[in-house]
């Protein structure tokens, strides 16, 4: 590619006294065109009259993942991996990013990178995310060297408009994440629905991009099996909105056990971090109690 002239951004991020809350509402609509007709019924929320106590999610966030570098982002639901990857990428819609929080790609503020670098910003893979109207098979919007493109008329489909199988369509998904071009990728549970195999294929193909062109991941997984959580570079442990690890991945299951903490002998060290952070299934070695 880069012999053809094509350039790919390559890109880091570093976060600081990250600190990250919501509102408490229980229920929070998307606006759309009949949300002005329903305003007079939600007077109270429409003019924030109503008491919405504010949530603390993310509490005092620190560390650095260098271009090419790839982060699995560990915890429980609910501990605050969607808010952490929503964070890095910008995403922060019906969130509150502190003012003394510092996010930074390649020292530059997030603020200026989103706006003065729109084409390269980091984005956040959602699962099922595609317009079931798309076609399966589209033109690239990024050129791609000695290929030749025949695009299909094959709609993706949804509940409500036919086309392929669900399968299929987390893989488009995968698939448009995967071409945009983007330097920092973040990926929200992307493995939910596939079997390990596939999954496993799939963390590869991550590593691949990261080791050729420079692409920076984070990665939020559950029960990520041994030969995945060995294929990444850093992790991050999240306990109810608290950081209690950020570095190499293959530190971090010592970190805990020098601690006290036992892990079975056939327990994998993705399954030991996540239940550390559950008081019902992590374990104290003899003598730590």
């Amino acid at each position: 590619m880069e012999e053809d002239g094509i350039k790919h951004a390559r890109a880091g991020f570093t976060f600081k006294n990250l600190n990250v809350s919501g509102t408490g509402a229980e229920l929070q609509l998307q606006s759309t065109v009949a949300s002005l007709l329903m305003a007079p019924f939600r007077f109270r929320d429409a003019f924030n009259l109503g008491h919405m106590p504010e949530k603390q999610i993310l509490r005092n966030f620190n560390g650095t993942v260098k271009d090419g570098e790839m982060l699995i982002v560990l915890g429980k639901p609910g501990s605050g991996c969607t808010t952490f990857l929503k964070s890095i990428s910008g995403e922060i819609r019906g969130l509150n990013v502190h003012k003394d929080s510092v996010i930074h790609y390649n020292g530059i503020p997030q603020h200026i990178y989103k706006k003065s670098f729109v084409e390269t910003s980091p984005i956040i893979a959602k699962p099922m995310c595609t317009f079931p109207i798309s076609l399966l098979d589209r033109r690239l919007t990024s050129p791609r060297p000695h290929e030749r493109h025949r695009p299909e008329n094959t709609k993706v489909g949804n509940d409500f408009v036919r086309g392929v199988s669900g399968g299929e369509r987390k893989r488009v998904s995968i698939a448009e994440m995967a071409v945009s071009g983007s330097p920092i990728c973040c990926w929200d549970n992307s493995t939910r629905g596939l079997d390990a195999a596939t999954a496993l294929e799939f963390i590869q193909a991550l590593r691949i991009a990261s080791n050729v062109g420079g692409i920076t991941q984070a990665v939020a997984i559950y029960q990520a099996s041994q030969a995945i959580y060995d294929i990444f570079d850093k992790a991050i442990v999240l306990y109810e909105g608290r950081q209690i690890y950020f570095g190499c991945a293959n530190s971090a299951k010592d970190f805990f056990t020098s601690m006290g903490y036992y892990c079975p002998a056939r327990q994998t060290t993705g399954d030991f971090l996540t239940s550390i952070t559950n008081p019902s299934e992590r374990q104290t070695r003899e003598g730590f109690e």
